[in-house]
């Protein structure tokens, strides 16, 4: 239902957060029983240019009650989020319950609430009939420009490396089904499912202040999906592009 449009930004969003990097943080140790190799088997050391195979934290993760500064302090240095999507309480376990969500078809809206957009959904009418105005898709510029700024090599390193906070956070919810990536995953599947709107899209009324797609086929379409057909065509595919990408790097089929 169209009263759900404020969310929109907590669904991509929720991916968003969940993928920014800690890829400087990285690099591989040596295994202590691997042999040294002769001096004269030595070759120079060359620049590091790609994250490693298997990165290794140089300093262990926080507990799950201690990990909120240790998720901003990589956050804002990969990428200019705005500081009121950071300074919230329980990143790590909002994170988990809204990719949980997501991935079941649902809105996140309570997990990530300070995502909603301050500016009502927007709706022109012609001759009687209600129509998405597209003036309002730009509400959704910021959010889909941060996502696509997104390195899909470093979002993946971060799903992988922090895995066991979200692990922690999972344990909390007592679902044993629950699990970070594979929610993320699930929940990537499903934007990219999501058809390609132009042109005007016919809204019907849905009580006070509320719609729906008039066409029946969008209507039954999920909570997420819906949600990124809200930000208009441009946006979402910004988004759908870089959810692609981060699959790859996941090493998962879109």
């Amino acid at each position: 239902a169209m009263e759900g449009d404020r969310k929109v930004f907590i669904v991509v969003a929720a991916l968003a957060l969940g993928g920014l990097g800690y890829f400087w943080l990285h690099r591989v140790a040596p295994s202590p029983d691997a042999p040294e190799p002769p001096p004269t088997a030595q070759a120079p050391a060359a620049p590091q240019t790609s994250a490693p195979a298997v990165p290794r934290p140089l300093v262990p993760l926080p507990s799950l009650d201690q990990s909120d500064e240790f998720v901003r302090a990589r956050l804002r240095a990969l990428a200019a989020i705005p500081e009121n999507w950071l300074s919230t309480e329980d990143l790590a376990r909002r994170l988990v319950a809204a990719a949980k969500i997501m991935g079941e078809g649902g809105s996140p809206q309570d997990s990530l609430s300070f995502l909603r957009p301050k500016k009502k959904f927007a709706v022109k009418r012609v001759k009687g009939r209600a129509y998405m105005d597209p003036a309002g898709y730009a509400r959704y510029d910021a959010l889909a420009g941060t996502f696509a700024s997104l390195d899909a090599g470093r979002t993946a390193q971060f799903v992988e490396e922090l895995g066991p906070l979200f692990a922690a956070a999972c344990a909390e919810l007592d679902d044993k089904r629950c699990d970070f990536k594979a929610s993320l995953v699930r929940a990537a599947r499903e934007l990219l499912a999501a058809p390609k709107l132009e042109g005007d899209i016919r809204l019907v009324e849905k009580g006070a202040l509320a719609y729906a797609f008039h066409d029946p086929a969008l209507e039954s379409l999920s909570a997420p999906q819906k949600h990124l057909l809200r930000m208009g065509a441009v946006n979402a595919a910004k988004v759908q592009e870089k959810l692609r990408a981060i699959l790859a790097a996941l090493g998962v089929a879109p």
